[in-house]
């Protein structure tokens, strides 16, 4: 496939943004590897920012994937960044756009796809997060500071959960394009730990030579 094919160049872009996400899911192990590299509650914001970083990622992927449907390339949805605004357009344009997590086989090739059973994160879930990150990542009005015993929350174990879902979802995934083609992304190969994404023509439910 050509550079200049615009297939290639969306391939591109979205191989970009899965590089993005995978440097920012590090960075969220970085901080849960070391407990006192930011005081509470720095550490859960700073963990927050990433979470809601990939999921904008993740939405303008889903953007990008998709550009065989029309009406992603209005200048009114390539606007937006908001990731859940951009995940509601796409859900009333195409109800499988968003990413499916697969099983991976050992040599590093789809020959099958195979439903990932392990919890990972919906789309609906996905919305849900970037609300949270919201109110995590906004210190709010006066009214809610002034409150008595105004709580901050010191616990990560939220951060840990949605992290570990994110990456189950990521890890080895493919998206349903509307034309029949589909996207398969694999977020670190084992040969050299890079992003690998091609797209497949459809054969009934397997699929040959990902590379």
């Amino acid at each position: 496939m050509a550079k200049n094919d615009p297939v290639q160049q969306s391939l591109d872009l979205y191989a970009s943004l899965m590089d993005e996400v995978k440097v920012r899911i590090g960075a969220i192990n970085q901080l849960l590897a070391h407990p006192l590299l930011f005081p509470f509650p720095i550490r859960r914001e700073f963990g927050f920012l990433q979470l809601r970083m990939i999921c904008e990622l993740v939405a303008l992927g889903c953007l990008v994937a998709h550009e065989d449907i029309k009406a992603t390339q209005s200048s009114d949805l390539r606007k937006k960044y908001a990731a859940d605004e951009i995940i509601n357009r796409l859900s009333d344009l195409h109800s499988d756009f968003f990413p499916t997590p697969h099983v991976r086989t050992e040599n590093g090739r789809l020959n099958n796809i195979t439903p990932k059973t392990e919890p990972y994160l919906t789309k609906d879930e996905m919305i849900k997060l970037v609300r949270e990150c919201g109110d995590i990542l906004h210190k709010g009005s006066l009214k809610k500071l002034i409150k008595p015993k105004y709580p901050i929350k010191y616990e990560i174990d939220d951060l840990v959960l949605y992290t570990n879902k994110l990456i189950r979802l990521l890890e080895s995934h493919h998206i349903n394009r509307l034309d029949g083609r589909i996207i398969l992304c694999i977020l670190k190969t084992s040969t050299n730990g890079d992003v690998s994404v091609a797209i497949a023509e459809p054969l009934s439910t397997t699929l040959q030579n990902e590379s």
